[in-house]
């Protein structure tokens, strides 16, 4: 890259813009027009450099108008010259919530009933089952809880319900495993949460 050249009101120590933004859009493939990532290139006197701060937003015009993107990354700067050193922004919005069909093993567990002793005890069918998937996005600061998904545990004769397991409904979404968090840009995290359809039934023992 040839080194540019000073300009005589200039010292470069404000951060300027060098070339056009790079932009991308990673979720086009799932349906998410409107989340873009922009690859930024800017210069500045080494002496003025500053890495940013997460989060920080920029304003951007593109074909689509102004969009508010936050900064999501930083490349590592290089000198190119003339004492300025170079670098490259990532910035981006935040995707919008989305589903997303898929499928997973799931154990299906309902309560079953002794017939004579009235005794209750869990009753559970393994088997592949199509579900939904929701995908939540946030920023670090702002969390989202982890959900935690319907289950029953059996310890001798006693049931034990976690993740507000009930009867539930024919048909009714439910939670099939614990929801997943983990970063997707910068401080913009996503929890992943994995429902199936309950089947309903009655099982007696």
């Amino acid at each position: 890259m040839s080194a540019p050249t000073r300009v005589d009101d200039g010292n470069f120590a404000v951060i300027a813009q060098n070339g056009s933004i790079t932009w991308e859009n990673p979720l086009s493939d799932v349906g998410d027009f409107d989340h873009f990532i922009a690859r930024v290139k800017k210069r500045v006197d080494v002496s003025s450099y500053t890495s940013g701060v997460s989060l920080t937003p920029g304003t951007f015009v593109s074909g689509n108008g102004s969009l508010i993107g936050y900064l999501v990354g930083l490349g590592t700067p290089g000198l190119v010259g003339n004492n300025l050193i170079e670098w490259e922004a990532l910035y981006a919005n935040v995707p919008a919530n989305r589903v997303e069909p898929s499928s997973t093993v799931y154990t299906q567990q309902w309560l079953q009933q002794n017939v004579v002793s009235a005794e209750l005890s869990i009753f559970e069918i393994t088997n592949k089952r199509a579900t939904n998937v929701l995908y939540e996005y946030y920023f670090k600061n702002t969390p989202l809880p982890v959900l935690i998904a319907p289950r029953l545990e059996q310890l001798e004769n006693v049931i034990f319900a976690f993740g507000g397991w009930r009867i539930f409904n024919d048909g009714e979404q439910v939670l099939a495993e614990d929801s997943e968090h983990s970063r997707y840009l910068g401080d913009i995290f996503v929890r992943k949460s994995t429902y199936i359809t309950w089947v309903q039934r009655v099982v007696l023992q």
